[in-house]
């Protein structure tokens, strides 16, 4: 076909119109630097007549001004507060406080929705046997291997809970724990359960 080159030809000659010249890109960085420069003498005009006029004031003769602003305390100052506070106003300004105060009452903690499976927190509080000991059965021949089921998690306690959660500790669909002791990919209760003892 005849067009496809045609276009790519026409394509390639206005790409090259597209290209600045050597001249042109030397315009351009000129007019940059030019730039540059106006604003480097603008900013040290600035800085010394800055300068200037802070050597030249008086900090004598300036008066500062009282705002009056109420939303700095001075609570601290015992003359501002002896100047405004007297026991008596302290008094019925405090029984006004109390006046305001409200008991609230302690209610029953709310049970929480059963869930159909327990979290690690729950299991690790409710069993009391060591790691490692035999509490279900399991129907696996490999009793060593644990590390390949188990790299699929990124942690032993991310284990644990999807262990839980597919069935666990009864049932171990995902080969997490062969030896049975329904803790997944060595997962420690202990941590938990020293919590509920202090």
């Amino acid at each position: 076909m005849v067009i496809r080159p045609f276009i790519i030809i026409l394509s390639l000659f206005s790409l090259s119109a597209c290209v600045a010249t050597t001249e042109q890109y030397a315009a351009g960085i000129n007019s940059v630097s030019s730039v540059v420069e106006s604003s480097i003498e603008t900013g040290r005009q600035v800085l010394d007549n800055a300068l200037n006029n802070t050597k030249k004031k008086n900090v004598k003769t300036e008066e500062t001004v009282d705002l009056g602003n109420p939303t700095i305390s001075d609570e601290q100052n015992f003359e501002a507060v002896s100047e405004r506070e007297t026991i008596e106003s302290d008094a019925e300004r405090r029984k006004q406080q109390s006046a305001k105060y409200v008991l609230v009452k302690p209610v029953a903690i709310p049970e929480r929705p059963k869930m159909r499976y327990l979290t690690p927190v729950q299991f690790a509080v409710k069993t009391t046997h060591p790691v490692g000991k035999r509490r279900y059965n399991r129907l696996t021949v490999n009793m060593g291997n644990v590390t390949k089921p188990c790299l699929r998690y990124q942690s032993e306690e991310l284990a644990q809970y999807a262990f839980l959660r597919s069935g666990g500790p009864n049932i171990d669909s995902r080969g997490v724990d062969p030896d049975g002791d329904g803790y997944a990919c060595g997962w420690d209760p202990s941590v938990y359960r020293n919590l509920k003892k202090n």
